[in-house]
């Protein structure tokens, strides 16, 4: 959410896609410490990404639950947080941030 702020500030809009805001790809994963670790690695826990439809006036980043983390978040599923600050979920779950 920082690095879009600054984002918005400096180009009068959000970004579309992870790379412009400095990650190396539209997607990125990282493992239960929260190192970033490739999105094919077995031990990714989550991708986070952009949802379809970021514009430079809106946006969502959705952290989707990976491997053995999916099994654990299976009531929460993807947690979801929008430009405005307002957070979802995917699931049934009601205690998922």
């Amino acid at each position: 959410m920082d690095r879009q702020a600054q984002y918005y500030v400096d180009n009068k809009g959000f970004a579309t896609d992870l790379a412009d805001l400095g990650w190396g790809a539209s997607t990125f994963a990282i493992d239960r410490g929260g190192k970033e670790v490739a999105t094919t690695s077995g031990d990714r826990t989550y991708v986070i990404g952009l949802a379809d439809g970021a514009s430079a006036t809106a946006f969502t980043v959705e952290v989707v639950p990976q491997l053995g983390q999916a099994t654990k978040d299976a009531k929460c599923g993807t947690l979801s947080i929008t430009h405005t600050g307002v957070k979802s979920v995917s699931g049934a779950g009601t205690d998922c941030w």
